[in-house]
């Protein structure tokens, strides 16, 4: 037998479709898949999606003969919910019933000013009064839909209102608006405000003033305004007293809110701090009277105080060093002023004096201590003692001339110089001159308040002649002449060679021309005259003429000697000098024969000074200079 052959037809409802079987060949059963997930065995089913869509329905028919299937795309489909509401203000508050059909499966609201809800029939309170956007946007298994409507909420202004409870210059606010209110701005009518909700407000002086409350909350402010009076008691001055001799230590017992105080302690001398402390100048009885000051007013308070204090008792002691005398003040009692009698005539008004008295003895010394409480007088005996001064000195001799030094111990306050001459001194230091040379015994007494002692020395003077010597530095025609001469030369007479002389101690001298001068100095003081000489050799050019004669030196430099090798066509004669370059001389040969054609000349000058030395070769024919350096 032949299977049966499946086939069917559908007609669709939203998402309801009812299916219709049209197999051949008499199927026995009938399976249908929907493409949802769902089946079923009736012949001609009606089945309806949960979701719009497309679905792939397949139906399969059996009998005994075999079975068949077939399958058919099935498209479903339904309109979207119709979005709804209404609403109920009250103030800030509003009620939304939502009022869409009944497929709706999910509600989502948005209240325009930022708050939303999925719930179906929401409440919501606004925060502040005005014109709002509120979209409902609702879905279903079919799509979603939305709707938007304008709504207006508004409230009235908050109940304002305050109690004040007075304590003399000081009152304690308390709010009484409406819960409402969410800010509070109090003005109290003197200049001060306060942002508290319920504030304390002290005023500074007695008097009416009118408050004012404004109360804020969303929506809008309202103030109410009440007259408040305040007023306050006057001061009451007290005080008490802590006594310690002369200083008092006042304190402010007043009662009241007190701006200032005024002290007057009876004797011209007042104070405005609220504790003073006072010192009187003398003992006595006083009337302290103290003023308190409020904006309340203005009270005074008097009484009389006693103050004494005990006389300082007079006492030292003293610490002696030959004449001078330490005294240290032991008095008690605070004294402020002293008084000394050093017993000598002399007096003090230190409280730790030194005082040198002029010679040993015993002296009544008294002190007298004395404050602004009283004085007191104490005397005691003390004697002083001191050691003579010792002799001692010293001398220092040039020729006849003595330098003395004071050397001794013990203060000397008088010296008395014997020179052994028959010559005497009073001073500390003397100089003395003898007129001739000689041994001489000197004797020093040195005297003070405590003694005097006496020390001889025996001093030998000579008058010594000066010792002249010189020295020439310069070039060419220009030299300077230095005096070393010992012996301490008071006068000096320098002797050029050429004409000229010169007194001073260190000249300066330009010679007219080259050549030999015999240079002399003379120096002389009390004791003699010396006269030193010297020949100064001086020349302009030290150039070798080379058409008239070759001469060599060597060696150069040289340590105990040099030799001169000359070369001409014919003997000559020659003047060799010998100098520094200051042009000092120190060797000359006149006349000295040069023979042959060659000849040589050996010159020792191991006896020379190290340094520069120039040759100078003078002969009819000209002249000819060489240096040499001695090590």
């Amino acid at each position: 037998c032949s299977a049966p052959q499946a086939g069917f037809g559908f007609q669709s409802n939203e998402l309801e479709v009812t299916f219709t079987d049209n197999s051949s060949n008499d199927p026995t059963s009938w399976l249908w898949n929907f493409g949802d997930g769902t089946t079923s065995t009736v012949q001609n089913p009606v089945h309806t999606y949960a979701l719009p869509g497309t679905y792939t329905v397949c139906l399969t028919v059996s009998s005994i003969c075999g079975n068949t299937q077939i399958c058919q795309q099935v498209n479903t489909s339904c309109p979207p919910p119709g979005a709804g509401f209404e609403f109920q203000i009250n103030e800030l508050s509003a009620n939304f019933t939502d009022t869409s059909g009944d497929d709706v499966t999910q509600w989502s609201w948005d209240f325009g000013d930022g708050n939303t809800s999925t719930m179906e029939n929401p409440s919501h309170t606004y925060a502040i009064p005005g014109t709002y956007e509120v979209c409902l946007t609702v879905t279903s298994d079919c799509g979603s839909s939305e709707v938007c409507l304008s709504i207006t909420v508004s409230c009235g202004l908050p109940s304002v209102g305050f109690s004040a409870q007075i304590s003399e210059l000081t009152i304690n606010f308390t709010d009484t608006s409406d819960d409402d209110v969410t800010a509070w701005l109090w003005d109290f009518g003197d200049g001060n405000t306060s942002t508290l909700q319920n504030p304390t407000h002290t005023y500074a002086q007695p008097g009416t003033y009118t408050v004012c409350l404004t109360g804020t909350s969303i929506c809008g402010s309202a103030q109410v305004c009440q007259q408040i009076t305040v007023n306050c008691s006057a001061p009451v001055a007290a005080y008490s007293t802590n006594q310690n001799q002369l200083s008092v230590d006042f304190t402010d017992n007043s009662i009241g809110a007190i701006t200032s105080w005024s002290w007057d302690f009876g004797d011209g001398n007042t104070s405005t701090m609220q504790n003073p402390s006072h010192t009187y100048a003398n003992a006595g009885t006083y009337t302290v009277c103290l003023t308190v000051s409020s904006v309340c007013g203005t009270d005074v308070f008097c009484q009389s105080i006693t103050v004494s204090c005990p006389a300082p008792q007079a006492g030292f002691g003293f610490q002696s060093d030959q004449l001078e005398v330490t005294f240290s003040d032991n008095s008690t009692n605070s004294p402020t002023q002293w008084f000394w009698d050093f017993g000598d005539g002399n007096f003090s008004t230190e409280q730790n004096p030194v005082h040198t008295y002029a010679g040993p003895g015993a002296y009544t010394v008294c002190l007298t201590s004395g404050n602004n409480c009283g004085s007191n007088q104490v005397c005691q005996q003390v004697i002083v003692t001191c050691s003579a001064p010792q002799a001692e000195f010293s001398s220092e001799t040039n020729n006849l001339t003595v330098t003395l030094t004071d050397n001794s111990t013990n203060n000397p306050t008088q010296w008395l110089w014997d020179f052994g001459d028959g010559n005497t001194s009073s001073l500390a230091n003397p100089v003395h001159e003898y007129v001739n040379s000689g041994t001489y015994t000197i004797c020093l007494t040195v005297s003070s308040p405590c003694g005097n002692t006496q020390t001889c020395q025996t001093v030998t003077v000579e008058c010594i002649a000066p010792d002249a010597i010189f020295a020439i530095n310069g070039a060419g025609l220009e030299q300077v002449f230095q005096d070393l001469s010992t012996g301490n030369p008071e006068s000096w007479l320098w002797d050029f060679g050429d004409g000229v002389l010169s007194n001073l101690q260190n000249p300066f001298h330009t010679f007219a021309e080259t050549g030999s001068y015999n240079v002399c100095l003379t120096v002389s003081n009390a004791c003699g005259t010396d006269t030193d000489c010297h020949l100064v050799f001086l020349i302009n050019a030290v150039d070798d003429p080379e058409d008239f004669i070759e001469i060599t030196l060597s060696p150069n430099p040289a340590t105990n000697f040099i030799q001169l090798d000359f070369e001409t066509e014919s003997p000559f004669t020659a003047d060799i000098h010998i100098t520094d370059v200051s042009g000092k001389l120190f060797a000359q040969w006149s006349q000295e024969p040069i023979g042959g054609t060659v000849d040589r000349k050996t010159i020792d000058v191991g006896d020379l000074p190290a340094g520069l030395y120039i040759v100078v070769i003078e002969t009819v024919e000209g002249r000819v200079v060489k240096r040499f350096v001695r090590m």
